[in-house]
């Protein structure tokens, strides 16, 4: 075992962050009976706490903060804060109203959406794989908005929340631990008042919870980054595009938790616009690998790049 992590860090890296994410829905299913505003509060809180050790460690706590000297970085970050809060919110909802295969869809769609952002903000031109994958997924929602007589709207707001998220990300100056601080801390006032709030009128399960809810709650922050530091580390390892094929473990794993674990519903015409976002997914999937066959020296992703995935990927979830 020793010897295989030594010949492959970034892949045990990369494959361990993105089954970590995937195995969430059993984290916060444990705390299902807690208000997911007050789960969020202290994912907040604790991930802030937990963020600000790791820089201070690294020597880096007080030269994170220059970036908000520049506004246009300050507004991006606000932006970007809305967007993951939105997200972690959204994602802890679904897990606690058992509606984790509606998630999962989100994730699953959540490439797909990269690339019409893709498309619409940043001028990328699509090959016919990526075409392909649009028009598949397309097939797949209307589908659902004919026979199901809409779409769930857990399985818009994650890809479009992490989207947008996705959007301010690429234009920001940081690495990701250094944003994901600085994001949370802008929301933190909000968090620690609301966590003040619940503890005065003696409902803060911190206080009023078994020994595991109270474990599962401070622990919030240190299961927060330890997939990001993970995803960091596999991204600097590994190609971009062996990144982007491990990014399906996450969605795939949350959808066999939420139908074999947690015995979610699946009714026939669901499944259906599944298979054509799968579909879509393994065009995508299929044009990916023939890239990398045609270019065999495929860059490794810059810490940049990094930044730039999720969660982007790296704080999604």
């Amino acid at each position: 075992m020793t010897q295989f992590f030594k010949t492959y860090p970034g892949l045990i890296m990369g494959f361990s962050a993105y089954a970590l994410w995937g195995f969430f829905p059993l984290y916060f299913y444990l705390l299902r009976h807690i208000g997911s505003g007050e789960v969020l509060a202290h994912r907040i809180v604790w991930s802030v706490v937990t963020l600000l050790a790791i820089l201070w460690w690294q020597g880096r706590h007080r030269s994170v903060f220059g970036a908000l000297r520049s506004p246009k970085q300050v507004v991006l970050l606000a932006f970007a804060s809305l967007m993951i809060t939105g997200n972690w919110l959204v994602y802890i909802y679904a897990v606690s109203t058992e509606r984790t295969i509606d998630a999962s869809m989100g994730y699953f769609i959540n490439p797909i959406l990269l690339t019409l952002i893709g498309l619409v903000f940043f001028r990328e031109r699509l090959n016919r794989y990526q075409v392909t994958c649009l028009l598949l997924a397309a097939v797949g929602i209307g589908y659902q908005l004919v026979t199901l007589g809409g779409f769930s709207w857990i399985s818009l707001s994650l890809p479009l929340l992490f989207g947008f998220y996705g959007v301010a990300k690429k234009r920001l100056e940081l690495d990701a631990v250094s944003s994901l601080f600085l994001e949370t801390t802008m929301v933190m006032p909000i968090a620690a008042g609301y966590l003040i709030y619940l503890g005065m009128g003696q409902h803060l399960a911190l206080f009023t919870g078994t020994p595991l809810v109270q474990f599962l709650l401070l622990a919030t922050g240190i299961s927060t980054t330890l997939p990001l530091l993970l995803f960091s580390g596999g991204a600097r390892r590994l190609p971009l595009n062996t990144m982007g094929f491990l990014q399906y473990i996450t969605p795939s794993l949350q959808f066999a938790i939420g139908l074999f674990a947690f015995g979610e519903p699946m009714n026939p015409d669901k499944l259906i616009g599944f298979i054509f976002v799968w579909a879509g997914l393994l065009v995508l999937i299929v044009g990916q690998g023939s890239r990398m066959m045609r270019n065999r020296k495929t860059p490794v992703m810059s810490p940049d790049m990094a930044q730039a995935c999720p969660d982007g990927q790296a704080e999604k979830v």
